[in-house]
């Protein structure tokens, strides 16, 4: 049989979307899942065989198709996009409630920090990225893709998580940090945290008790 002909590209084009549509609709589960895993590891090897210069082409082409698409919206579709659901539930993050997440059981010490009850609770909540990042172990490195849209902060990356670790002791006369501070004395790993700038806000008393409840868990 032979091949059938098209009057133009855009016909071509629409046939066989209709028929890759039809034929997502009638796929089972288990052959939608091998199809995305295969789009995924195909769309992964593209991705990783692209030179600096067509990575930069193509995310100006996607920066300017996404321009042109809010260019052309109307005023209610762009109501629409920002407008919060009838229900003021949100589906992006957990299906609007269907997906729940078990209560774990926390160290007291900062459970009467995250709860108000300790007197260094409202600085520690102030400074809470400050603590995290100065007992971190290492460093972490990602291609940060926000989603869009309204709802609870989501972190999404593009790609994988890279966490980032030096050496065991400081190159010349850099300063210790990360894991190279785990095998200090903890009153001297924590002079060298409030040393950092960032950590302006930390109190030194809550790093020791953190860094003691984080050797008491390890």
């Amino acid at each position: 049989m032979p091949p059938k002909k098209y009057n133009s590209e855009e016909e071509r084009k629409a046939t066989a979307a209709a028929r890759r549509q039809k034929a997502r609709q009638q796929e089972t589960a288990d052959q939608r899942a091998e199809r995305l895993q295969r789009d995924a590891e195909a769309k992964r090897l593209h991705l990783s065989n692209e030179t600096a210069e067509q990575r930069a082409a193509r995310l100006l082409r996607n920066a300017e198709a996404k321009r042109l698409k809010l260019d052309s919206e109307t005023a209610d579709q762009r109501a629409a996009r920002h407008q919060h659901p009838p229900d003021r539930k949100f589906s992006a993050c957990c299906h609007k409630g269907k997906i729940g997440l078990p209560e774990q059981d926390y160290p007291e010490y900062l459970e009467t920090l995250m709860n108000g009850v300790d007197h260094n609770s409202k600085k520690f909540m102030e400074n809470i990225r400050s603590y995290n990042s100065s007992l971190a172990f290492a460093s972490m490195g990602a291609n940060i893709a926000t989603p869009p849209g309204y709802g609870p902060y989501c972190f999404r990356i593009h790609g994988q998580i890279y966490h980032r670790t030096g050496t065991l002791h400081p190159v010349g006369e850099q300063p210790p940090k990360f894991a190279q501070l785990y095998i200090l004395d903890t009153a001297e790993a924590t002079r060298e945290r409030l040393s950092i700038p960032e950590n302006h806000g930390c109190d030194e008393n809550v790093l020791n008790k953190l860094a003691e409840l984080l050797e008491k868990h390890k």
